[in-house]
């Protein structure tokens, strides 16, 4: 039960909080620290970015197959 009358409910899924937390990430601790002449300090950035995303897409489809949202599609159920 949720008492707070202001209170509204977002549905979050992994992509998005990722996406948030990656920014804030980004924000407070890599863009004051980077260098942009160190390739390889950028460059591992980077992978560590894409990887992040694509864990979140694969917990996302996870999500959505967890809460029937995927999309009907003549292939799924073969």
């Amino acid at each position: 039960m949720n008492i707070n009358p202001d209170f509204s409910e977002e549905k979050n899924n992994a992509e998005i909080i990722t996406a948030e937390a990656m920014n804030y990430i980004w924000d407070e601790f890599i863009s004051p620290n980077v260098n942009p002449a160190d390739e390889d300090q950028v460059t591992m950035v980077a992978v560590i970015g894409m990887t992040l995303r694509a864990v979140a897409e694969k917990a996302r489809a996870y999500e959505k197959l967890e809460n029937g949202e995927f999309d009907e599609n003549q292939f799924f159920r073969n």
